[in-house]
């Protein structure tokens, strides 16, 4: 789950703003997987990636739950992958 800086800031602001985060602890992410292929695709397209077995500790999958600052802060995170990636 990779997350736009932007969004980041957008959501301690949502905690700063709102007394019922205080003391809470809330996941930030988007809510979406991004393997490291897709990455790839977005910061190399068209260079083939060099793959090798995967190893002892690799992470194979990352999401970051948000329902919880969703339901509470009504967080919604809005830079895409792509667009983020673009602005860097």
């Amino acid at each position: 789950d990779f997350i736009n800086v932007a969004d980041v800031v957008a959501m301690i602001d949502c905690c700063i703003k709102q007394k019922k985060s205080d003391g809470q602890i809330y996941n930030v992410g988007t809510g979406l997987t991004t393997n490291l292929h897709q990455l790839w695709q977005h910061l190399a397209p068209g260079i083939k990636p060099r793959k090798a077995p995967a190893r002892v500790g690799d992470i194979p999958r990352s999401q970051a739950s948000i329902n919880k600052a969703k339901k509470e802060l009504n967080f919604k995170p809005t830079v895409a992958l792509a667009k983020g990636l673009r602005q860097f």
